[in-house]
């Protein structure tokens, strides 16, 4: 496929598949919050300043943890536009005109 055609389709088609409700989403940020909350909670219900950093160090990395997931399954899933549709051809046979 010459680059020329792949930017005229890109320019016409853009596809997003969303999989996510916003509950989901929502469910998901209460749990980074209180993965925090439970990591600092422990130094300092144990009167330590020394556990309270543990627990937001370690915390923070589980935040890295995550976002490093989060950014290699997203680029997993690109597509060209080609492969994107044989995709909603595969998985949509129909077509579902709206």
């Amino acid at each position: 496929m010459s680059e020329e055609s792949f930017s005229n389709k890109m320019d016409k088609t853009h596809i997003a598949y969303i999989h996510e409700t916003w509950r989901e989403s929502f469910a998901r940020d209460l749990g980074t919050v209180a993965s925090f909350l439970a990591l600092w909670s422990a130094g300092h219900f144990a009167e330590s300043a020394a556990l309270e950093w543990v627990g937001v160090v370690l915390g923070c990395l589980f935040l890295f943890g995550r976002g490093v997931h989060i950014l290699r399954k997203t680029m997993d899933r690109r597509m060209t536009p080609d492969q994107a549709r044989a995709w909603l051809d595969k998985n949509f046979p129909k077509g579902g005109d709206a």
